[in-house]
Formats: structure tokens, C-alpha cells, sequence
């Protein structure tokens, strides 16, 4: 049997209406073109069963290519993703978080297309759109020169994430590595530079857009106030592991010429940020309130 082109892998954790938004939109791309080819995997690793109830009454069991896994135990996020990628058959696979969604009902049709159209890329890395003081206001996470300018180098990955969350990277799977499940804070960076520093691995950026919707239990929130110790701790591993260029933060070096340097770097990343935020704004997305919905929304 032939492989899908796309493994869209949805890893659930107790946002039933998260999970169901994705979902909604994969059915749209498949109706607008039956000829898709794709899977879709759900895991859940949820103590409820809030996920599984929605899944049941779903148009999307009708769908040759969709797997629903209801797993016994709660791992943690990496644990979950690392199941998906090894359930996964297709040429390439996405994750889609269920803190996030497609910006366009077509959103899976033209993934697939540009990935058909390029038999020779290994990543596609899409646009991240995240939340601005206006509530169903959007705007791009970074300009497309920025992404480019940190993308010089790979270890530029670990000055600023410029990709956004794991959602942003389209990989071919046999490219794909599995994520290091001691990483919280860094486990997406980690993966992505694995997956770039592979040899002749090759790249490039779509103007392809999701939603990243700000959710107060999110995994990165409920963290909020360790983040500084988690990264340095997570570093200090990391550097173990390989020889990065800018692994260390302003107060872990010793040296006066990278110190400097971070400080010209942080200096040019806010300049840059205030600059294109209003810009971002100006050219950002306006999302419907019924499909943003709400933290109630699974209560």
C-alpha cells in the first residue's frame, strides 16, 4: 500500500474542543479535495475521557486514513509526540498541537501541493501567528527577514526560537529524530536543530500560516515562573550533548567578546520586533470568536 504524502499526528491532553478544531478543518480539506492524500493520528494520553467522547461522534471516523489512540498512561508531551512519529507512515509529517489551527480551510491542500511540487525538501517551515492585545488579532510571530537572518547559522536556533512552536516544521520522516523527553522548555528547539544539522538536509520557508492560541494550561504557562532555571539547566545538557555556538546566555559566559555580542544581538532582535510589530498587526489575521473559543470551552 502506498504511503500517504502527509501524517498530520494531533498529540490530545484534555482539550477536547482544541482537538476538535483541528479535526473540523482536516474534514474540510478532504471534502474540498477527496484526492488528499494524508493521514490523520490522534493520541491521546488524557486522564479523562473528554477527547475519546468527541472522537466518537465525529465525522472524521468515516475517513479511511484516521487512527485514534486512547493511551493508557501520561508520559508528558514528549512521550506523546514520540508515539505519533512512530505510528506515523506518511512521506512527511506535521504535528498539530491542539493549541493550534490551519488559518484557511484549504490550509492541508495547499501544504500537500507544495510538498508534492518539491520531492527534494527535507523541512518546510510554516508561519506561526500569535496573539496580540486585540483578542481575535493576530499577527506573524517574526518577519520572514528575521527567520532568514537567524537561519545564517543553525546554532542561531538557540539564540532566538524564530520557528515558533512545533506545528511550524513540515519533515520528511525519514529525516524526523525523536524528541529528548529530559527537554521541557527546549525540547522543540532540540529537534529542529537535530533535524537541520543532518547532512544535505534541506530547507526552505512557506508563507503557509497557523493560529497559536495563548491558553493559560498550556505546558509553556504552567512553567512560566521556572522557565530561567529550566533553560539554563536544559542547556547545560544540551552543550553536553554538542558543540553550539550560542548555547550559553548572557550570565553563563565568560567571555567578553560573546557577552558583547549577545548584548549588540539583543539589542538588534528588540529593535527589530518593535519595529515590525505594528506592521505584523497591520497584516495580521482576524480570527472568528467561535473558532478561537475559550478556556470554558472544555470545562
Amino acid at each position: 500500500m502506498q504511503a500517504p504524502t502527509l501524517s498530520i499526528l494531533i498529540p490530545a491532553y484534555e482539550y477536547a474542543f482544541g482537538v476538535k478544531r483541528i479535526l473540523d478543518l482536516v474534514l474540510k480539506s478532504s471534502m474540498l479535495n477527496p484526492e488528499l492524500s494524508f493521514e490523520c493520528i490522534v493520541s491521546d494520553d488524557s486522564r479523562t475521557n473528554k477527547v475519546k467522547h468527541m472522537i466518537e461522534n465525529h465525522g472524521i471516523n468515516n475517513h479511511k486514513g484516521f487512527k485514534y489512540y486512547k493511551r493508557d498512561k501520561t508520559l508528558g508531551g514528549a512521550d506523546n509526540w514520540n508515539f505519533l512519529l512512530e505510528a506515523a507512515r506518511g512521506d512527511y509529517i506535521h504535528f498539530m498541537h491542539h493549541d493550534e489551527f490551519p488559518d484557511r480551510d484549504d490550509f492541508y491542500s495547499i501544504l500537500i501541493g507544495q510538498l508534492e511540487s518539491r520531492p527534494l525538501l527535507d523541512v518546510l517551515f510554516l508561519r506561526c501567528y500569535v496573539p496580540t492585545f486585540i483578542k481575535n488579532r493576530f499577527r506573524a510571530h517574526v518577519s520572514l527577514l528575521l527567520r532568514r537572518l537567524y537561519f545564517i547559522s543553525i546554532d542561531g536556533l538557540f539564540l532566538r526560537n524564530t520557528v515558533g512552536a512545533p506545528s511550524c516544521a513540515v519533515v520528511r520522516r525519514n529525516q524526523c529524530v525523536l524528541y529528548d523527553a529530559r527537554l521541557i522548555w527546549n525540547v522543540d528547539i532540540d529537534w529542529y536543530y537535530r533535524i537541520l544539522v543532518q547532512k544535505n538536509s534541506v530547507y526552505s520557508f512557506s508563507e503557509l500560516g497557523y493560529i497559536s492560541v495563548l491558553r493559560s494550561k498550556s505546558i509553556s504557562n504552567s512553567i512560566r515562573s521556572e522557565v530561567q532555571s529550566i533553560d539554563r539547566s536544559e542547556r547545560r545538557l544540551i552543550k553536553q550533548k554538542y558543540s553550539i555556538l550560542f548555547i550559553d546566555r548572557f550570565s553563563d559566559s565568560s567571555s567578553f567578546l560573546y557577552k558583547a555580542f549577545l548584548f549588540l544581538e539583543f539589542t538588534i532582535w528588540h529593535g527589530a520586533r518593535l519595529c515590525y510589530y505594528p506592521f505584523g498587526l497591520f497584516f495580521g489575521k482576524t480570527i472568528s470568536f467561535h473558532i478561537l473559543g475559550g478556556e470554558e470551552d472544555d470545562r
